[in-house]
C-alpha cells in the first residue's frame, strides 16, 4: 500500500487530491455512516459518532493520536504535513 505522505509529494496526486477536497463534505460522510446499521455495530465507530455528536474534538484528536501511536507514527507530523499540503499554516 502506498504511504499517503509520499503520495502527497506527487504533483499529479496533489492535483487530484485538491479536486476531490473541493467537493469533500465530512459531515455528509459521517451522516451516511450514522445511518448505516452495519457500521454502527462497530464499537469504535459508535464512539467516534458519539464524540462527534457531543462536539468532543479533544476526544477525537486523542483517538487519532492513539491510533497513529499504535501504528508507529506521529499524529503531529501527519497533521503538520497535511496542513502544509493543503496550504494552511
Amino acid at each position: 500500500m502506498n504511504n499517503p505522505m509520499h503520495m502527497m509529494g506527487n504533483p499529479q496526486f496533489q492535483q487530484q487530491f485538491m479536486q476531490r477536497m473541493k467537493n469533500f463534505n465530512p459531515s455528509q460522510i459521517l451522516d451516511q455512516i450514522a445511518n448505516n446499521p452495519k457500521m454502527m455495530e462497530n464499537q469504535m465507530v459508535k464512539n467516534i459518532m458519539e464524540m462527534r455528536n457531543n462536539h468532543d474534538t479533544e476526544g477525537l484528536t486523542g483517538m487519532a493520536e492513539n491510533m497513529f501511536r499504535e501504528n508507529g507514527r506521529d499524529y503531529g507530523d501527519f497533521e503538520s504535513g497535511l496542513k502544509q499540503q493543503l496550504g494552511f499554516k
